[in-house]
């Protein structure tokens, strides 16, 4: 397999998630990264060229005007294609019109929404040459096959269940001690915000979020560990839906990545319910998180009751662990693309798959 990455273009905190996935893929299936950058992507005046001979049918017009990419030798089995939304597909267009890269090609749309297939479908055109499509956003997935005329699949967010899991890999003693009372990371609601910023002048807990928005990164690996690190010192972790009070959206319900981050570090979430269709279908077990459907007040009383069940938070915590280990490592979803693409995994990411059972089942049994 070859994975195509935004990384040489978009360091930038939003997507280093996708960048580890990346990462663990060419490591355990000896795959090949390939980052165009420079000259391997088309000037402003060659990808406009290029999108107007995609809409208008013409791809053979299309290759004319996008550069040569730095990847040489024999056809690999499937090129992986990843973006993180639809502006990046005519900076990726060479990958789109060029032959010769791999056998198959899919591309991997990390947030793509019902909305984006409305206000701008020409330019989804490029996805026309794939043999399949995935996509981050489940309820996207039938009207994006119906537009495209392509297969398409859903491909849950996931994370690196081994570095996340607070209980190190024998699952028995957290690695270390919870001194952040409540994380808010990303995106939040300015008034519940501004109630637990107040209880943590009031009271003294340390109440921790984010003062800067989509930020780049120096290295993004040092990013998701710095990340990582914090959810795990964590007791609460704020979660909500994907995009939520983000109307460009519309009415659509996702599983935001923050349930995946955090059920994965075993900290006790709370936020309100969520409508997403499939949540239980992804996370079956009983108190994923804590649903607090109220007023700023009855979060913060919530965390006051919380406090005095210890038990039940560590509960809480090792199901989630060993839930995500089974089901939600970046592992799952590689193996998940394979079997579409109708490959067979490696050894490497059998041998892994079959560690991240024997993690969880040791982290269940220390309850």
């Amino acid at each position: 397999m070859v994975f195509a990455s935004c990384r040489g273009l978009s360091p930038v905190r939003s997507r280093a998630l996708l960048y580890l996935l990346e990462d663990l893929a060419c490591a355990l299936d000896d795959a090949t990264l390939l980052v165009p950058e420079g000259s391997g992507f088309p000037s402003e005046l060659q990808a406009k060229s290029a999108r107007f001979f995609f809409r208008n049918g013409s791809s053979r017009l299309a290759r004319s005007f996008t550069p040569s990419l730095p990847l040489n030798g024999s056809p690999h089995e499937l090129l992986f294609i990843g973006c993180q939304g639809v502006g990046d597909l005519s900076t990726l267009l060479p990958l789109f019109t060029r032959d010769g890269i791999a056998k198959r090609k899919t591309c991997f749309m990390e947030e793509l929404w019902v909305k984006d297939l409305e206000l701008r479908p020409l330019a989804l055109a490029c996805l026309r040459t794939c043999d399949f499509l995935l996509v981050g956003c489940s309820e996207t997935v039938a009207p994006l096959e119906k537009l495209t005329g392509v297969p398409c699949f859903h491909l849950p967010p996931s994370v690196d269940t081994l570095r996340f899991t607070p209980f190190g890999l024998d699952g028995k003693t957290e690695i270390r001690p919870r001194t952040i009372d409540l994380y808010w990371m990303g995106r939040r609601e300015t008034e519940l915000h501004t109630a637990f910023h107040q209880w943590s002048r009031d009271s003294g807990r340390f109440y921790l979020f984010d003062t800067a928005g989509n930020a780049p990164f120096q290295n993004h690996i040092e990013h998701r560990e710095h990340l990582i690190d914090l959810i795990q010192r964590s007791r609460y972790f704020m979660v909500q839906e994907a995009k939520a009070g983000n109307h460009a959206v519309g009415h659509q319900h996702e599983i935001g990545f923050r349930f995946f981050e955090g059920a994965a570090a075993g900290t006790v979430m709370l936020g309100p319910p969520t409508d997403a269709a499939n949540f239980k279908e992804f996370f079956p077990h009983d108190e994923v998180f804590i649903t607090v459907d109220g007023s700023p007040a009855d979060f913060v009383r919530t965390m006051q009751e919380l406090d005095q069940q210890p038990e039940r938070r560590a509960k809480i915590g090792r199901r989630n662990v060993a839930h995500m280990l089974r089901h939600h490592d970046h592992a799952h979803r590689i193996l998940q693309v394979m079997k579409i693409a109708g490959l067979k995994p490696g050894d490497g990411l059998l041998e892994r798959i079959e560690h991240l059972g024997s993690v969880a089942a040791a982290t269940l049994d220390s309850i």
